[in-house]
């Protein structure tokens, strides 16, 4: 397997693309298909569905330490998350001469404002920091205002709130790819007892599986996760007056919040625009009440029991090892499927890896279109 060449797809299986730009399917042991032609993405996608029931997913190489994430448009992310935000920020709490001002005494700014570990007295000793500051501060005794002691800490409130955003999704990323990896180690796992039995499928039980069903659970939490802190970003900017800065803590938010949104700085439209693509997105609507389920009923235990078998129809007959964990039955507004008292059913068939890979693609799509409305109203509201 040339990794260059080669992507993950559903039931455990890959794609790999010859140096004729033919392709072929192989499973982890190493069979695989006859070679096939598709001449554009659409028709490989067809082709793979009709004939091996799987679809395409992402590059082997996102298992290298250091994966590009380059299918989740990662490097936009950063664009707004890590970089252009914190910059139309500045300007918006600022103008020029205040900014220059900003920038030279908050090199005064003790070090412990920074990071003062985690250990016991952290908390008191930062506190006796901080109000031994503000007051030096207000006396007119410190190298900095107070006003820039408290600019800085509304940017470092803002940053940390991008910071962990962006964390979140990569961590959900991450959890996705090692679904993609454990659902392997269950064919691994669970190809001698298929040989033993003389079956075509076995449900594998034990280390593979419960990872498989810890990777699917926390890339669903870390993705609603990251939404409530877009929400908490919002209502925090909302919270800011530029034209007299006092740091506030940023309240706990969840995305359901938005509904409720004030915008008394902040215009309303970029949370109705969030709230709308979550009213009217079946796959938001699966993802939300699938956390809540994660978190409180035995949705995730479900989620262990992964289908190994080789040569079955689940794989169009193809004599390939593969592995199915299957996503349940979802009404429109997301309820699963639920018939005396159970909530697990998968007559579609459809894989949970490609409904997480799913949910990625619409969660990444809102942060991006948030952080182009965030960064267009901060750029449109510059101090001067």
């Amino acid at each position: 397997m040339n990794p260059q060449n080669t992507l993950f797809t559903t039931r455990g299986l890959f794609l790999s693309q010859l140096a004729d730009g033919r392709h072929i399917v192989q499973d982890v042991f190493g069979t695989c298909s006859l070679p096939f032609e598709a001449d554009s993405t659409a028709n490989l996608g067809a082709k793979l569905l009709n004939d091996f029931g799987i679809r395409a997913l992402v590059d082997v190489r996102n298992t290298s330490e250091f994966p590009s994430f380059s299918e989740f448009n990662w490097n936009q992310l950063e664009f707004y998350y890590v970089a252009h935000l914190e910059y139309s920020f500045h300007d918006y709490l600022m103008n020029v001469a205040e900014r220059a001002v900003y920038h030279d005494e908050k090199l005064a700014l003790p070090v412990a404002y920074l990071e003062l570990g985690h250990g016991d007295g952290a908390r008191s000793l930062l506190e006796l920091i901080d109000r031994n500051m503000r007051t030096a501060a207000a006396s007119g005794k410190a190298a900095f205002r107070l006003k820039t002691l408290e600019t800085w800490l509304v940017i470092c409130q803002f940053q940390r709130i991008c910071s962990e955003m962006l964390s979140l999704i990569s961590r959900a990323i991450t959890a996705f790819v090692d679904l993609l990896r454990a659902q392997r180690e269950c064919i691994n796992s669970a190809a001698e007892s298929i040989v033993q039995l003389g079956a075509n499928e076995v449900i594998h039980h034990g280390r593979s599986s419960y990872n498989a069903s810890t990777a699917a659970s926390m890339a669903t939490i870390s993705m609603c996760t990251s939404l409530d802190l877009l929400s908490k970003l919002i209502h925090y900017l909302d919270q800011v007056e530029p034209l007299e800065i006092k740091f506030k803590p940023a309240g706990g938010r969840h995305f359901a919040d938005l509904t409720s949104f004030r915008g008394r700085h902040v215009s309303k439209d970029i949370a109705g625009d969030l709230m709308r693509a979550r009213s009217t997105n079946p796959a938001i609507a699966e993802l939300i009440q699938f956390r809540n389920d994660i978190v409180h009923s035995t949705s995730a235990l479900e989620l262990e029991k992964v289908y190994v078998g080789v040569g079955n129809e689940e794989v169009k007959g193809a004599p390939l090892h593969y592995s199915f964990q299957g996503w349940r039955d979802c009404l429109p507004s997301g309820q699963p499927k639920r018939y005396l008292g159970r909530d697990f059913f998968v007559s579609k068939g459809e894989d949970i890896e490609h409904r997480v890979f799913t949910w990625l693609q619409e969660v990444i799509k809102l942060q991006l279109t948030a952080g182009q409305q965030i960064h267009e109203f901060l750029a449109g509201h510059p101090m001067t």
